[in-house]
């Protein structure tokens, strides 16, 4: 993504306004829920994150088995060893998973004039991203156009249509559109797209920003995309 910095230069800043006319989504129904959802999670996996791998070492090292013990009212209840509740799998809603991944494609895709906007974007995507992912998506941005974007001062908004689960356990398929206008606002054409994500479940948590920035702990470690349509105006 580093090929659209110089072409940002020397750009004279707009501020864009985007009316409000397009349909509720999915997406727009749970930004309110994700948002509060990231703030207690983000709170949680602080806490836990350490003190869960704290507690794993501790017992690796001493070759004691630890238990994690919870209280239900005024009774205790065994939830578990904790190395193994430490290794399993986060239960999340696939709708959630649906919005992290459609929020990657808005912060690698979203075009301003703000490039302060962008490279912040960027910087909260890498949280999602490996280095195949961050590879990809250089190229697909290339193909998109997006260094002639840049050069005639277009704005590109990405919008949600579709997000489903495949028959497999961590691919999803997603659909958006790419709404590109000149500088004056006018919509010069629109572009449809299929996706389709591999994800993983990261178990530890390197640093507080990684919690604040990927609370849900999902890595995009593949993805493809195509072009299903284009819609001049």
């Amino acid at each position: 993504m580093n090929f659209l910095m110089s072409s940002f230069k020397n750009k004279k800043k707009q501020k864009l306004e985007i009316n409000g006319e397009e349909p509720k989504n999915i997406i727009l129904h749970l930004k309110k829920e994700n948002h509060n959802l990231k703030l207690l999670l983000a709170l949680s996996l602080l806490t836990t994150t350490f003190l869960g791998y704290g507690l794993v070492e501790n017992s690796k090292a001493n070759g004691i088995q630890t238990f994690l013990v919870e209280r239900i009212g005024k009774e205790y209840v065994v939830a578990g060893d904790i190395e193994k509740l430490a290794s399993q799998k986060k239960m999340i809603p696939e709708e959630q998973i649906i919005s992290t991944l459609f929020s990657f494609i808005e912060k690698t895709k979203l075009l301003t004039s703000d490039i302060k906007l962008y490279e912040k974007n960027l910087e909260k995507a890498k949280y999602l991203m490996t280095e195949n992912t961050k590879n990809k998506s250089n190229l697909y941005l290339m193909s998109d156009d997006y260094k002639e974007f840049v050069k005639k001062q277009y704005r590109v908004e990405p919008v949600f249509l579709t997000g489903v689960k495949l028959d497999s356990e961590n691919s999803y398929q997603l659909r958006w559109k790419l709404r590109i206008s000149d500088k004056d606002g006018n919509v010069k054409f629109e572009k449809i797209y299929m996706g389709i994500f591999t994800i993983k479940f990261i178990t530890e948590m390197k640093s507080p920003l990684e919690v604040v920035n990927n609370p849900l702990g999902i890595k995009i470690i593949d993805f493809v995309q195509t072009e299903e349509f284009e819609h001049k105006k």
